[in-house]
């Protein structure tokens, strides 16, 4: 109740915009009550504009301005921030949160008499790099490589695609600190990597140790491991139908080259649709891993046919 009032950060050349900025949504977080976000420029929805790509340079250490409210003195710290910045590959509209090719956000707040400072920076991977040159390079969460009706030839490139286990490393949705680096990551376990907590710049792929892959994908919020060492527990799916797919739990070594060491694996209730997981649960002695009515829908992935709710069958 006696929280300040939070802040409204801009940038100078954020002026022409009228939307929120990153560190004005952070006070929304921490400073209840805040203003609502403002209806975007020419009258779009909040949905339209949330699904609006970045256009802008890369921002470095750009001051902002507070141009409501103030910054408490004891604010002090970076907040980092992942999530997506770019809705386009191509001629293709990416269909969810979790596809739009990651923008990494940082804020750094110095109490109230220093300005905070903003740097932004995308995560350059292979699926940015193509999406850049004009084509969807890899299958998001909810984009398929093929649109559905895409015809044999997409369901087979789709199809190749999955079979290699070469899936996207878009590292949209989390930033996790981990045996001292800055890691991004989405829902594959090819998508981890090392990032620069100062410039943002991306310092390569993670080092997976040889042979200790476990499934393709993965959640992007794995646990601290209760058992001590600065270890992770995380879970994998391994999409293997009609008869092999199955939740696989393992922990993360605390120092590169990262191993990964099987738990437990769990077959799946139903094997050949195996349900999506957004995370799981630790305690000191458990993992819990709870089976959601949301099941990848195999085809859908492919683009042969539409699921109830993009990939998934709800």
């Amino acid at each position: 109740q006696n929280r300040p009032m939070c802040a409204t950060l801009m940038t100078a050349n954020m002026r022409r915009y009228r939307c929120a900025s990153a560190a004005a949504l952070l006070c929304c977080a921490l400073f209840p009550p805040v203003a609502c976000l403002p209806t975007a420029a020419g009258g779009r929805t909040a949905r339209h504009a949330a699904f609006a790509s970045y256009r802008g340079e890369a921002v470095s250490d750009a001051s902002m301005e507070v141009v409501r409210g103030a910054v408490p003195d004891w604010l002090r710290g970076a907040y980092l921030r992942n999530g997506p910045g770019l809705f386009e590959a191509g001629e293709r509209r990416l269909r969810h949160w979790f596809d739009g090719y990651a923008l990494l956000t940082r804020v750094q707040l110095s109490g109230g008499e220093t300005p905070p400072r903003l740097t932004t920076r995308f995560v350059e991977t292979d699926a940015l790099t193509a999406a850049r040159a004009g084509s969807l390079g890899y299958a998001e969460f909810q984009t398929p490589l093929s649109e559905p009706g895409g015809g044999v030839a997409g369901a087979l490139r789709s199809l190749a695609a999955l079979a290699a286990g070469d899936p996207t490393d878009n590292c949209c949705v989390n930033l996790v600190r981990h045996g001292g680096d800055l890691v991004a990551m989405t829902e594959t376990q090819r998508s981890w990597r090392a990032i620069d907590p100062a410039t943002l710049k991306s310092r390569g792929r993670v080092p997976w140790a040889a042979g200790s892959r476990l499934g393709v994908l993965g959640t992007a919020h794995p646990h601290p491991d209760p058992a001590g060492g600065g270890g992770l527990i995380n879970v994998a799916t391994d999409i293997n139908p009609p008869f092999f797919s199955s939740y696989q739990v393992y922990t993360v070594s605390a120092q590169p080259p990262w191993h990964r060491q099987l738990l437990a694996s769990i077959p799946c209730d139903d094997r050949a649709a195996p349900r999506w997981l957004h995370s799981f649960g630790v305690t000191d002695r458990s993992v819990v891993v709870i089976e959601q009515p949301a099941a990848y829908d195999v085809p859908a992935m492919l683009g042969v046919r539409s699921a109830s709710h993009g990939t998934l069958d709800w």
